[in-house]
């Protein structure tokens, strides 16, 4: 073999080796590193420009929507206000995600941990999209991984699939983007509060100027009562929920809680129990013509109104330690009796609870 054609044999040689190297190879490993890597490098930059956040789950339907617009962030699937410090906080947290490690390219694994397209037959994980901005942005998110403290995703359009650090998934129930806890009212506000039972038991206080708490009536038995007073005067200001749900009529021995402010809103409640959860209603009222106590009892009875509330957990023994003595069984009572609501049956509406103006009196 000549020299010359030696070299010439060198040269088609190195070039089909080059071309071998930059042909993409499917395998179920990347070769490319991105461990370390910020798994949306602009996504801090865009966080200010994204107006609405939509949660896709089985056969690519919405499970949640937020949407933002001159108002703020709201829910629209129940006309909510969400809170915005938390969405901003999740997504600057999305934001800093960085890539663990990578995973498989290959569509028939990808069920294995959760990332394949949310319309195919049996898939689980959670398609997110981000809209605003330079976005859209679309990633599957597929199952977190407890040992290695991750969560595979994918990002749509993409054939590599990632382990990304922490459990990225966001919550598909509307209560987590809301505002809590539920009234944050603080108890020096109270001036007035009853609780009671349709023709049974009743507590009820009373606080003066200078902030001291004086009970006005409470049911024999009851262990501690001044303790009860202010445990109840203390209520409203850490009263939370972790669902709403469509309103319906409660039953008739429900809790009966009114609470009026010194301000002379008035705050009703109806309170029971159902399949071990503790449901309330609400509605606002204002005694006064002050155009600022007006406003506030508008703002409450526009947020508390149109729902039923699942109250957290501890309330409702609060409100049971003040009626009844420690041998009551309330498992015995029609108090607990109320059915409970399938979860697959539309509640029926109550009709819209109005904002009214009343004349200065005792609570009603």
């Amino acid at each position: 073999m000549s020299l010359r054609s030696l070299v010439l044999w060198w040269l088609v040689a190195l070039g089909g080796l080059a071309l071998w190297v930059g042909w993409p190879h499917h395998s179920i490993y990347s070769q490319v590193n991105l461990d370390g890597q910020l798994l949306f490098p602009n996504l801090a930059k865009e966080v200010n420009s994204i107006r609405a956040i939509r949660l896709l789950g089985k056969d690519k339907r919405t499970e949640l929507y937020l949407f933002r617009d001159v108002e703020g962030w709201k829910l629209t699937a129940i006309d909510e206000p969400a809170d915005a410090a938390r969405i901003r906080g999740w997504l600057l947290r999305l934001s800093s995600t960085r890539v663990l490690d990578t995973k498989t390219d290959q569509p028939s694994e990808y069920a294995a941990i959760g990332v394949q397209p949310v319309n195919r037959a049996g898939a689980d994980g959670t398609e997110l999209i981000l809209s605003g901005g330079h976005l859209p942005l679309r990633l599957i998110i597929g199952r977190y991984d407890s040992r290695q403290d991750g969560t595979f995703v994918r990002k749509v359009g993409a054939s590599q699939s990632l382990l990304v650090e922490g459990d990225l998934a966001p919550s598909r129930r509307a209560a987590d983007w809301m505002s809590h806890p539920l009234l944050g009212i603080p108890a020096e506000q109270i001036a007035k509060l009853q609780l009671s039972v349709p023709s049974g038991p009743e507590f009820a206080l009373a606080r003066d100027a200078q902030g001291q708490i004086s009970i006005i009536r409470a049911p024999p038995g009851v262990v501690r009562p001044q303790a009860q007073a202010e445990l109840l005067a203390s209520l409203f200001g850490v009263l939370d929920f972790s669902e709403v749900r469509q309103p319906f009529k409660p039953p008739s021995q429900a809790l009966i809680l009114r609470v009026e402010l010194h301000d002379k809103l008035l705050i009703k409640s109806r309170i029971w129990r159902s399949a071990n959860t503790t449901l309330a209603v609400f509605m606002v009222q204002s005694r006064s013509r002050n155009p600022v106590t007006q406003r506030r009892a508008a703002m409450l009875a526009q947020q508390l109104q149109r729902h039923v509330w699942v109250l957290a957990g501890g309330i409702w023994p609060t409100l049971q330690g003040a009626l009844y003595a420690p041998s009551y069984n309330p498992a015995s009572t029609a108090i607990r009796a109320a059915p409970a609501i399938p979860a697959t049956v539309a509640a029926p509406r109550q009709p819209a609870l109005r904002l009214t103006i009343e004349p200065h009196g005792l609570i009603q």
